[in-house]
């Protein structure tokens, strides 16, 4: 499928412009995480419109879509979430980045989002596996939490001390920090959009520093 002639290319948004189009190529990041976490919010958010699960998305293989900011130099793999209890997530995810990877041409991307849901409050088993076997597998796993509550440029305490059990779990995780995002304003409840740009600039020096160590 020729993505970059589907109109891919023309999605771009208000998020600061950390990704830009000097960089050595584009960034292509998978983001993962179980089913209902909010991970099409967070892409939604870093891409500054409305695109993920509006059928904007182009379905290049079964269980991944595709979004590409051209501008900002993003190439976003939004992954099926994952179900504990049906079909095997370990077994699910190999299969769809084996698909992946003969698109891309490439079995490893530049980063993966493994996203944790702010509302969850535990780790499970199943989710350890699936970073170990990412980690495995190559990919530089960057940790996110999603749905936290932000009031007044503080988080919520409830999702900060989540967050410091992640960071605290030994997950192998690329980057120590786990990134506390919210996608979207809450009037109701209060709440802040909040750490999109802190997410791609600390995916930014991940990757370059990866790719600098790689040329050494």
């Amino acid at each position: 499928m020729d993505v970059e002639g589907s109109g891919l290319g023309q999605v771009a948004g208000e998020v600061p412009s950390l990704f830009r189009s000097e960089a050595p190529k584009t960034t292509a990041i998978a983001v993962v995480g179980d089913t209902g976490v909010g991970k099409s919010s967070l892409i939604n958010a870093v891409l500054g419109r409305a695109v993920a699960r509006t059928g904007i998305g182009a379905p290049v293989t079964h269980g991944a879509d595709l979004y590409i900011d051209e501008i900002r130099g993003l190439e976003i793999w939004d992954f099926e979430g994952f179900h504990h209890g049906g079909v095997d997530p370990a077994r699910h995810l190999r299969q769809t980045l084996r698909e992946v990877s003969q698109i891309r041409r490439s079995k490893v991307f530049d980063a993966v989002w493994y996203c944790w849901s702010a509302t969850g409050h535990r780790i499970t088993n199943g989710q350890r596996r699936l970073v170990r076997q990412l980690r495995r597998d190559g990919h530089h796993v960057v940790g996110v939490m999603t749905k936290v509550r932000v009031q007044d440029g503080r988080v919520h305490p409830t999702d900060a001390a989540f967050a410091r059990i992640l960071e605290s779990a030994k997950l192998g995780l690329s980057d120590p920090r786990i990134y506390t995002t919210a996608a979207v304003d809450d009037p109701w409840g209060g709440y802040r959009r909040h750490g999109i740009s802190a997410l791609l600039g600390g995916t930014r020096a991940l990757v370059e520093d990866r790719r600098s160590a790689r040329r050494r």
